[in-house]
């Protein structure tokens, strides 16, 4: 009975020792698993943010383009409509170009302000998304993970 009684102890330690050295490679495996994952996740992360500054920085160019072409035509036009305005002195119409170019400017920088504030909550809204969705991968990993060592034990 003493003899059977310690065969089945010795047979015991063997499974739980094999199921210890199991458990560590499976341990090793799954952090270099979850090293490459995190490195992977975390360069697609900066490629996905530099994706929609280099768009945004496209996008503000533009608008400061297409402001600076406004500015341009609008002052002429002003300009035009002075010099066919012959009754005004010429010190009245300095001012009130001066006070349209002052309004213009005034117009555009807020038109540009907002534009940013937009690309601002754009960028925040889309950078939280990208880290939920890879959140998200991560808990799936882990509970991949955790059946897996389940399994073995």
């Amino acid at each position: 009975m003493d003899e059977h009684r310690l065969k089945l102890q010795k047979e015991v330690e063997t499974q739980a020792n094999n199921a210890y050295i199991e458990l560590e490679k499976l341990a090793k495996r799954h952090t270099i698993h979850c090293e490459k994952e995190m490195k992977t996740m975390s360069s697609d992360e900066k490629k996905f943010q530099q994706q929609i500054v280099s768009q945004q920085k496209k996008e503000l160019t533009t608008f400061l383009d297409n402001q600076k072409k406004q500015y341009k035509l609008c002052k002429e036009k002003m300009k035009e409509e002075m010099n066919e305005d012959h009754h005004t002195t010429k010190k009245e119409k300095q001012e009130r170009l001066s006070k349209h170019k002052e309004n213009l400017q005034h117009s555009q920088a807020e038109e540009e302000a907002q534009v940013l504030s937009q690309q601002r909550v754009f960028y925040d809204r889309n950078c939280r998304g990208f880290k939920r969705k890879v959140m998200i991968k991560r808990h799936a990993l882990e509970q991949e993970q955790i059946r897996e060592v389940l399994d073995i034990v």
